[in-house]
Order: structure tokens, then C-alpha cells, then sequence
């Protein structure tokens, strides 16, 4: 007695008599576009959407602001502002760019999904095709022209993904100081010796003392707390006012300017950044070093050391009793570049006008899923797979069982095995996807370590590294000792090109993670089949046949991992990123020499960038060890093991169109004698059972095998 197969609806299966009152045939025709030509054209949609965005960003810029070398400068003002316009700017930047690279991938699973004549090009050379996954292969077997076009959605991709997150930067802005220790009576205007102290350009000290009068007054605590910070952008010149100034008889008694490129040396030759920055604010003795070996710096002890002895403060050995300091407008800005936006733009198009060609243009009828192959196939069965429905992908490709003209195939046992969902993807596509992303995340473990070691001074913990911010600009952290320009202009466009180098990397691992989930998933769908009468799901669907996921991936996973992807993407553009640093003199005049374009890095982005991305593996790994549903061959993406089980009985027309379920035909579809055959069906289905031979085919079509084999003669073959 065979078990028979459980039903979706019913315990009773489908027979002969009940199929005929299922709808059967294609639902008139629509005019509206359907099924996979939808996803197309929302992706296509996306691309538009961003291109309007882009072109109208960049005419806003250029007629309301300008451009002036290339950039034009959309914000001036606080710097706290900047940062958050530039937060916000660069999420939204992410969130489209990842929407154009699911859109592109759309688009090119589509372009390179095959159609049946394709496939049946292919088998008749007795060489198969991928179906249901993104897929090199498949480039060698369909049209010229869809080739060309998959190689322009994937080329355009690129450099939007190098350029599109530095379209819009910020630079922060720093002034150089003076530090006044004067006495009381220099505020209302005391002599002091102009001689020692005259005016000179960018520093004129009569005015200064003229204006005095109008700065803040701060205790000797709040004092260190202003100026002991990486960027002054709010403050500039400071009096500092001593009570030990009796023996000079001079309202000055010292000037000492402090010049944030002399304190933060970006040249040196290893490369690192030495960082030393406010040391004027550390009294003499606080630290038993102040040079560039020691382990100690005046930066390290601030919180610790000095404002807790405030009131006893004396640096530079003049003792303070309180400060008047320069309060000043931020001058930090949001920048927007010409040339990246042009270049933006210009793929933006190429991309738009591609995705428009797949969404209209063309016209044929790709397999794109693993339903669309199998609703193919029973609609039109494949003569170069018949007889050897027990067929796996991996027979195929080790050619184990002969697929050639003539030759035919020798019968084999039903032995079926509880497979994992790793085995579903080739072994090659495994290793290439592992091995890149573990590459991928030594090498951000070995650039963790490197710019951790290169944070010159200081403690080095994980508070010291949070404290620098995700995408935030550091003296201690901005990259120096190469040999790209690192002023003007012409260093944005080197620095925006190694800022963005990761995006490219990280979009191509996602193709390949994307292709892995979907190779597994397809594999599910496929074994499902086994234990459950279900209708196909399909790109294009009619009768009672199902429309598709995103694809062949499930939005259970594909939101998921477009969700991973979009905030990795966000994570390394705040480890890496164009840091630009204007600097200014302490009457607030540009001091363009000192002005640094450079990149910067953030060690904790890093760490967060590391743990993302290894979550992701490790969940891509945990689907691997998944196991399938136990009973069907495993044929993956193959097409030639897709269609040798798709040859249903002569009277099982319209199968394609209604609930079907892949098991052993029954006694009355087959011949005496004859070796069993297992295939979907919409009628009534066994279970194979285990140790039968099959490999033969209903009555009513062609005799492939009718001898049974012994099993030593199995073994033989």
C-alpha cells in the first residue's frame, strides 16, 4: 500500500474528475504591466526618482549659492548644525543608494534569467542554466543585447556607490588664538609695551584691547573647558587675567598664539598624526613630558588633573584668577560638490535609461523564478531530459548520469536524504562569498587595529574611542604622510575617491550574499513540493498559480538583508569619510595654507562596521545549516534537473495552471512492468517509495527503461 501525499485543503489529492473544475488557462490578458515587469518598472521608477532629486539638488545649489572651484557652499554657521544636516544628508544618501542597488539587482536577475528557447538551445547542446538566482553563466546563453545591458546595470553601479555619499560634505572650522596674560587694567585700556607686543597683520592688539571690554568673562574651570577642545569655532582670543603681575609694570605680561597646525603635526614621514593639541593649558610640571615619545599629554589630563585644581591654575606659570574670552559666530559649513553630482548624475541616467529598456523593451518571457521554470516545462515538456526524472543538479555537472543524445541513463533507487540548505548552493559560489566577506572583515579588523595604533597619546580604551564619535572629525584621527594633495580643491576628488573605495566592495559582497540566500531559499521551495500540493509561484502568474516574492527571495529575508546592507552601507561612511578643516587666524581671516582636505577615520564606526557585517555572515551561515525538507532530488538552480521532473502523464494537461505536487505516479499511469516515474503532477501522487528503481516515464509517451536493474548492477554503473 503507498502512502499517499498529504493535500493542502484536503486529505484526499487531486484526482483526474476534480481538476476539471479548477480554472485552467491564462486570466485575460491585462493592460496594465504585471508581474515582474512591475518590480521592474518601481525599480526603474527609483532610479528616476533619484535622478529628479539629483538634477533638481544641483540646480537648488548652483542658483542659489554658486559654485566656486567646483563647490558650493549651501551652509555657513553653527557647527553643531552642520554635523546634524550632515547626519541626516548622508542617511538619506544611503537609504536611496541602497534602493538603486536592490533595483539594479532586480534588473539584472531579470536580464539574465533565460527564456524557455534559450533553455532549449542550451539543453539541445546538452548544457543547462541557472534558474530562480543571479547568475554569470547565464551570460554565455542568452542575446547579445541583454548582455550588453546587464553590464551596464552593473558598471553604473559603481560609480554611484564611489561617489554619490561625498555629493555633499562638511568642513569644520578652527581658529587660531592669542592667549593674553594681562592684569586687570588692560581691560579698561592700561599701556602695555607695543614695542615687545605690536601690531601686526592678522593680530592687532589695540583693537583687541579696544574690544576686550565686550568679551565673556569665564572662571578659570569654565575657561579650560572652552578652549580645551579639539575645534575652537565658537571662541578665539583669550585674556587670561594674572594676579602675579605687579613686577611688570606693562598691562601685557606674556602672548603666546596657538596655532592649531603647529599643535597637531599633519606631516610627519611614518604617516601617523602626532597630537598634541591646547598643551598651553597643562602648568608647567602637570605632566613629566610634553613631546611627541611620551606617553603622557596635557589633552589626557584635562578632566582628570587640571580643572579639578581650576582655582590654583597657572599655565604658562602665570597664576590666573579668571579669563575674558572672544566669543565669535561658527563658521562651519555644508559643502556641495559640481563634479561629484555631475558624475552622479550622468550614471544615474545610464542606470534610469537601462532599467527602463528591462521594465518596456523587453518583451520576451524570461524563467526568472523556480515556478516559472516548472509551470514551463508541464506546459511543454523538455524531450532531452525524459527518462532520468531522479536527475540531481550535482549529476549534471559531474555528468555521473550520461546526458547525451542516445545514451541513456541508468535507473536509480529512491534513497532520499535530509539535506541542509548549505548543500543547495555550489561549492564555489560558498567559497568565493566566505572567503571575500571573511577577507573583508580581517582586513577591517586590521585597519581597526592600525588606526587605533595611530592615535598618538593617550589612553586608548574603548571609552576614549567612543568618545570619538561615529563620522566625527578628530585631529588624532584624520589621515596624513601620504602623497595626495592635502589643501585646496584639487584634494577633494583623491580624498572622495579613497573615502568611498569600501561602498563598491560592500555592494558586491551583497550580490554575493544575496545570490547565496537565494540559491538556499529556492532549494526550500523546491522540497516543499514533496510534502505539500501547492499552486507555482510565478512571475507572471494565471489560473490559480501565485505571484512572486522580491524574485525568488522571500521579503521575509529580502527586507532583512536589504535592511543589513543599507546600514552597513551608512557604518562605513562613517569610518571612513572626507574630512576637510578650515583654518582661520585669529582675527578671523582664512588661512587658506593651513587648511586641511584629508580623510578621516573613526576606530569605534569600525568596531561597529566588524560586528554588523560578521552578524550577517553568522546569519547567513545559521540559514546554511537549515535542513530541507526531506524527499525530493536536490536540483537547485539547475535547469536540466528542473525540467526532468516536469514530465507529467499525456492527460495531465493544463498541471501548470492548478495546485501540483512531485511524487510517484500511481499503477494505473504506468505500464506493466514498467520502472516507476516520479514528476510533478496535478493529479494524484504516491510517495517514492525507498529502495524502488525509477527513471521511466508514464504510458502514453516515448519507453525509456522497462527492464528493472538489480542493485549490483546499480552499483556497477
Amino acid at each position: 500500500m503507498h502512502a499517499r501525499g498529504p493535500s493542502s485543503d484536503q486529505d484526499v489529492l487531486l484526482t483526474t474528475s476534480s481538476r476539471s473544475e479548477m480554472p485552467q488557462g491564462p486570466l485575460k490578458k491585462s493592460r496594465w504591466p504585471s508581474g515582474w515587469r512591475v518590480g521592474a518598472i518601481t525599480a526603474a521608477s527609483t532610479a528616476l526618482l533619484a535622478l529628479i532629486i539629483n538634477i533638481s539638488v544641483a540646480a537648488w545649489a548652483a542658483s542659489n549659492f554658486g559654485f566656486e572651484g567646483g563647490i558650493a557652499t549651501v551652509f555657513t554657521g553653527d557647527c553643531k548644525k552642520v554635523e546634524t544636516m550632515n547626519t541626516w544628508i548622508h542617511l538619506a544618501i544611503n537609504a536611496l543608494s541602497t534602493a538603486l542597488l536592490s533595483g539594479s539587482n532586480y534588473c539584472m536577475q531579470c536580464v539574465c534569467a533565460p527564456t524557455r528557447a534559450e533553455v532549449d538551445k542550451a539543453h539541445a547542446r546538452r548544457r543547462w542554466v541557472d534558474i530562480g538566482v543571479p547568475s554569470l553563466r547565464n551570460l554565455r546563453n542568452i542575446g547579445w543585447k541583454k548582455v550588453i545591458l546587464w553590464w551596464c546595470l552593473g558598471v553604473s553601479s559603481i560609480p554611484l556607490h564611489l561617489m554619490y555619499n561625498s555629493a555633499f560634505f562638511s568642513t569644520l572650522a578652527t581658529y587660531d588664538y592669542n592667549v593674553i596674560f594681562a592684569s586687570e587694567n588692560f581691560i579698561t585700556g592700561a599701556p602695555y609695551n607695543k614695542t615687545k607686543y605690536p601690531d601686526v597683520r592678522n593680530f592687532n592688539l589695540t583693537d583687541l584691547q579696544l574690544r576686550a571690554k565686550t568679551f565673556d568673562r569665564l572662571s578659570n574651570a569654565d575657561c579650560i573647558r572652552t578652549y580645551a577642545t579639539d575645534f575652537i569655532n565658537t571662541h578665539r582670543n583669550v585674556v587670561i587675567i594674572v594676579d602675579n603681575a605687579t613686577a611688570v609694570k606693562s598691562s601685557i605680561k606674556d602672548v603666546y598664539l596657538y596655532d592649531f597646525s603647529n599643535n597637531n603635526d599633519f606631516s610627519n614621514n611614518n604617516g601617523l598624526t602626532a597630537y598634541d593639541p591646547y598643551n598651553w593649558i597643562c602648568p608647567p610640571g602637570t605632566i613629566p613630558e610634553r613631546k611627541y615619545g611620551s606617553r603622557v599629554y596635557c589633552y589626557s589630563i584635562i578632566d582628570n588633573k587640571v580643572i579639578p585644581q581650576a582655582d590654583n591654575w597657572n599655565p604658562r606659570n602665570w597664576k590666573s584668577k579668571y579669563c575674558m574670552t572672544e566669543n565669535v559666530t561658527g563658521k562651519c559649513s555644508l559643502s556641495f560638490s559640481s563634479v561629484v553630482i555631475i558624475i552622479v548624475i550622468v550614471f544615474n541616467i545610464g542606470k534610469a535609461l537601462s532599467m527602463l529598456w528591462v521594465a518596456f523593451r523587453i518583451t520576451d518571457h524570461p524563467l526568472i523564478t523556480v515556478g516559472d521554470a516548472i509551470s514551463s516545462f508541464l506546459t511543454k515538456s523538455d524531450d532531452t531530459t525524459r527518462g532520468i526524472c531522479m536527475i540531481t543538479k550535482n549529476d549534471i555537472k559531474t555528468q555521473s548520469l550520461s546526458w547525451k543524445p542516445g545514451v541513456y541513463a541508468v535507473p536509480l533507487e529512491y534513497r532520499p536524504k535530509r539535506r541542509r540548505w548549505f548543500q543547495s548552493a555550489s561549492k564555489a559560489r560558498w567559497l568565493i562569498t566566505v572567503l571575500l566577506c571573511s577577507f573583508a572583515l580581517v582586513g577591517i579588523i586590521g585597519l581597526e587595529i592600525y588606526g587605533v595604533s595611530a592615535l598618538t597619546g593617550g589612553s586608548k580604551d574603548i571609552k576614549t574611542l567612543w568618545s570619538l564619535g561615529l563620522g566625527a572629525v578628530h585631529p588624532q584621527s584624520l589621515i596624513s604622510g601620504w602623497s595626495l594633495p592635502s589643501g585646496g580643491t584639487s584634494a577633494i576628488i583623491p580624498s572622495v575617491l579613497v573615502a568611498n573605495v569600501p561602498q563598491p566592495i560592500l555592494s558586491f559582497l551583497y550580490l554575493l550574499i544575496n545570490g547565496l540566500c537565494t540559491s538556499m531559499l529556492l532549494a526550500q521551495e523546491w522540497s516543499g513540493f514533496a510534502n505539500e500540493r501547492k499552486t507555482l509561484r510565478v512571475s507572471n502568474p494565471k489560473g490559480t498559480q501565485r505571484s512572486t516574492y522580491f524574485l525568488q527571495l522571500p521579503y521575509r529575508y529580502a527586507f532583512p538583508l536589504l535592511a543589513f546592507s543599507g546600514v552597513l552601507h551608512w557604518l562605513v561612511s562613517q569610518s571612513i569619510f572626507l574630512a576637510n578643516v578650515s583654518t582661520y587666524f585669529p582675527d578671523g581671516s582664512l588661512h587658506e595654507a593651513n587648511s586641511i582636505s584629508t580623510c578621516g577615520y573613526s576606530p569605534i564606526a569600525m568596531m561597529f562596521v566588524l560586528i554588523v557585517g560578521g552578524l550577517l555572515l553568522i546569519f547567513v551561515l545559521g540559514l546554511g545549516a537549515r535542513r530541507l525538507d526531506a524527499g525530493m532530488q536536490l536540483a537547485g538552480s539547475c535547469s536540466a534537473a528542473i525540467s526532468a521532473a516536469c514530465h507529467q502523464p499525456p492527460d495531465d494537461d493544463g498541471a501548470a495552471d492548478l495546485p501540483v505536487m512531485w511524487g510517484k505516479l500511481p499503477k494505473e499511469f504506468m505500464k506493466e512492468g514498467q520502472i516507476g516515474h516520479c514528476c510533478f503532477s496535478s493529479v494524484s501522487v504516491d510517495k517514492p517509495v525507498v529502495g524502488e528503481l525509477y527513471a521511466g516515464l508514464p504510458a502514453g509517451n516515448n519507453e525509456f527503461h522497462s527492464e528493472p536493474i538489480s542493485s549490483e548492477r546499480l552499483k556497477q554503473a
